[in-house]
């Protein structure tokens, strides 16, 4: 089955279900309306941007339907209501929604900043006088426990770099050739991840979050998982670290199990 960062294409169909459901049960008004029937309405071949997500075949074909539906816009856009939600656990599933939604990443990417119909739209929602009450007690009343619950220790997208360590100690410029080729090196590791959306960006700077004085300088790169064991056995010789400086080390191929005997 076809998966989307690591997500399997059910659970992230049941999850856009799930968060759409309940957008349109207790909708802000005809703006989000408006958004998910777009969803919802089938094209001249008789498929909704919702129907092509759950009918891709393969990882590259359901990326690019998810990118093409622009389900990702209407939660990031939203995200505020969907928090509301989370929090009150609107129909004991608002919490869960919001950490299954995490789960892949649907809040993630670049917005846009003007302040438009929905963004009037969502304010109105939670400006509310009844919905903003409830809206301030139930934050007063949860604890960072509670709140850990709706953001998930892993995100699909985390931080990692390679870490150099002339740039470290600064007897290395950051235009310097030697810099140039690892990046070259990380990028081509990269390349396959592109078009499964699981790279962010890559850049020059602090590997670690919150970083200090003296942590490791590198190639950092916001990726999956999997686009970080690459560039591990890619550069094999250079230490590959997560946000927290632990080392990123491939898994070992499993040995192919035996045949039973008969």
């Amino acid at each position: 089955m076809p998966s989307y960062r690591g997500v399997s294409q059910a659970d992230l169909v049941r999850s856009i279900t799930d968060a759409v459901t309940m957008l349109e049960k207790h909708s802000t008004g005809p703006a989000m309306q408006g958004y998910i029937d777009g969803l919802k309405q089938p094209d001249a071949n008789g498929v909704s941007k919702l129907g092509a997500i759950a009918a891709a075949a393969d990882d590259v074909s359901l990326v690019q339907a998810v990118n093409a539906s622009g389900v990702t816009y209407l939660f990031a856009r939203g995200y505020d209501v969907l928090q509301y939600h989370a929090l009150n656990n609107t129909d004991g599933k608002g919490r869960g929604i919001l950490r299954d939604l995490n789960n892949w990443g649907a809040m993630s990417g670049a917005m846009t900043m003007e302040f438009n119909q929905y963004d009037a739209e969502f304010q109105d929602f939670l400006g509310n006088h009844k919905l903003r009450s409830a809206f301030n007690k139930v934050v007063g009343l949860f604890t960072g426990a509670t709140m850990e619950i709706m953001r998930p220790q892993e995100t699909p997208l985390q931080r990692y770099g390679v870490a150099i360590d002339g740039l470290t100690t600064g007897l290395v410029n950051y235009t310097d050739q030697a810099v140039s080729d690892i990046r070259s090196k990380v990028e081509e590791a990269l390349s396959p991840f592109y078009e499964l959306d699981e790279v962010g960006m890559t850049g020059i700077g602090m590997i670690m979050w919150p970083s200090k004085k003296g942590d490791p300088i590198g190639i950092v790169f916001d990726g999956s998982a999997r686009a970080a064991f690459a560039v591990a056995a890619a550069i094999p010789d250079m230490p590959v670290l997560n946000s927290k400086g632990q080392p990123v080390t491939p898994p070992k191929p499993q040995p192919p199990k035996s045949a039973p005997q008969p």
